[in-house]
Formats: C-alpha cells, structure tokens, sequence
C-alpha cells in the first residue's frame, strides 16, 4: 500500500476536540512506560524537548511519571495547544512545561540542545520526514537520547480498516476517520530505515516494533 500523505497540522475545532477526548491511555501510557525502559540510567529530572506534542496526553504523562521533569513542547496547531494548556493547569503542571507554537524544520528553541528528544505521532503528519531527522540533529548534543514514538503503515486499507474497529468502536466518527487516515499516511518500517540512512543517523537509532501498530525509533547520538 502506498502512502497517502494527510494534514501536516490538525487545526480543525472538531477534529482536534474529538482527538483531545479520545481514550489513547494504553497506547500512550505504553509509549513512556517503554521510554523509562529504554534509558534505565537517564537523568529524568533534566529538560526534555517534545516535538509535536498536540494536546499534550503525552507529555503529561511524562510529567506525572518523571516529578522532576521539564519539558519544552513544539506544535504547529494553536488549538491543539489551548487544549493542552488547559489540561496542564487542570493537573497543575504549568509550571514544568513551554509550550511553542512553531512548525518544524525552522525553530527558535529556549534551548541550544537538549538531553532528551521525543515525539509520539508527528512523524506521519510531516509531508517532508527529513524535517523530523533535521530538528533532532540541531537540537541534539553528544549523548543525547532520542525516542520518536509513531505508527506505521498496515501492508493494506483493509487491515488499516481493522485497526481502527478494533482499537476506536466507540469513537466518533471523526475520529476513526482521522484515524484510519493517520495509519495510511504512516511511514513504512523499511521507509523509516531510508531516512535514519539518508539523515546520517542509521548508525545511531534504531527501529522497534512496540505494538501492532506503533514503533519507536530510538538511541543515543
């Protein structure tokens, strides 16, 4: 199945209401369990650059996970953010997370670099991937641990079809839409290999399958 490129920013009221209610808990509780598994010996009190982090169901994860934790969020939708913000005050976190309304390759990052570098689900939103890998080596220093968390391509519309039954039966409309969509703009396993190749990184990062539907590409620059 070839790919079918979707939005790169959700800016849609509805969709991006719909996307923010959803129930993602395991799948995304799964996400930043792997993370803590996958860099045992990491300073998880230091400043974390999240790319991508839409409503923020992610980050606040790894906020609540990690006490000590700081993170820079970077996201392209403005009303994917006001629902973030939203829920960071709710939860009391606003303290420990800025948030950054800029489109990736050309940012202006509170930072020079950063330890760590995550992503959950931008990757198959980015018409041009090498965005993505750009970013990450700017924003990157030696021993910097990196984690992009994304779904990948189903072989066929009827298994991506499938999925979105079995993972969202009770979920609006717009949302499996949204859904089904994010899975045929996915990138293939071997298509993420090209890029980490093309980018300089293959040596570096590496692909895990983390469900039947996820994958992380993850390592240490």
């Amino acid at each position: 199945m070839q790919r079918v490129l979707e939005p790169e920013l959700m800016t849609d009221p509805q969709q991006t209401a719909a996307y923010a209610d959803a129930d993602f808990s395991v799948g995304h509780q799964g996400i930043v369990d792997a993370l803590a598994k996958r860099f045992p010996g990491f300073d998880f009190t230091s400043t974390c650059l999240d790319l991508g982090c839409g409503p923020l169901d992610v980050s606040v994860r790894l906020l609540e996970k990690f006490r000590e934790m700081t993170v820079h969020g970077v996201d392209g939708s403005e009303p994917m953010l006001e629902l973030g913000r939203r829920e960071l005050v709710k939860r009391g976190l606003e303290t420990r997370m800025t948030l950054l309304n800029q489109c990736l390759p050309v940012l202006t990052l509170p930072q020079e670099s950063y330890p760590l570098i995550f992503s959950s689900s931008l990757l198959h939103h980015l018409h041009n991937p090498s965005d993505l890998w750009t970013v990450v080596k700017k924003a990157s220093k030696p021993s910097t641990r990196v984690y992009i968390a994304d779904l990948y391509r189903p072989e066929t519309p009827e298994a991506a079809r499938g999925m979105v039954e079995h993972y969202t039966p009770n979920e609006p409309e717009i949302l499996k839409l949204d859904f089904f969509n994010s899975l045929l703009a996915a990138f293939s396993l071997e298509e993420v290999n090209i890029q980490l190749e093309e980018a300089g990184l293959s040596d570096r990062l590496a692909i895990d399958i983390l469900t039947d539907r996820h994958m992380v590409i993850s390592g240490i620059l």
